[in-house]
């Protein structure tokens, strides 16, 4: 299964809104579509993957070819947001 249908999606957040909120809708966006969210590093995207992994490692600790193999990724500002879900990275982020 795939998650490119309907990617990018991005998750925004109003300077009124406690700090977290976009990451916590992105999060929740995941879930309920029985994909799995790695934890979060900053600086660093996070990793997607479909199914229900007990565990996904921070991106410093996953191997070029596990990047590589990824099913989708979480990046953007944690805090204040915006969040982007994308099957694919942006070249800041090296694989």
């Amino acid at each position: 299964m795939t998650l490119e249908t309907g990617l990018p999606i991005t998750f925004h957040q109003d300077e009124d809104d406690n700090p977290f909120t976009a990451m916590r809708a992105a999060e929740k966006h995941i879930k309920n579509r029985g994909w799995s969210v790695g934890p979060s590093q900053r600086g660093a995207p996070r990793v997607v993957m479909f199914g229900d992994f007990w565990v996904i490692a921070k991106w410093r600790n996953i191997s070029t070819t596990d990047r590589m193999g990824s099913d989708a990724f979480l990046f953007g500002d944690g805090r204040y947001g915006p969040l982007t879900l994308s099957a694919s990275l942006p070249e800041i982020y090296q694989l």
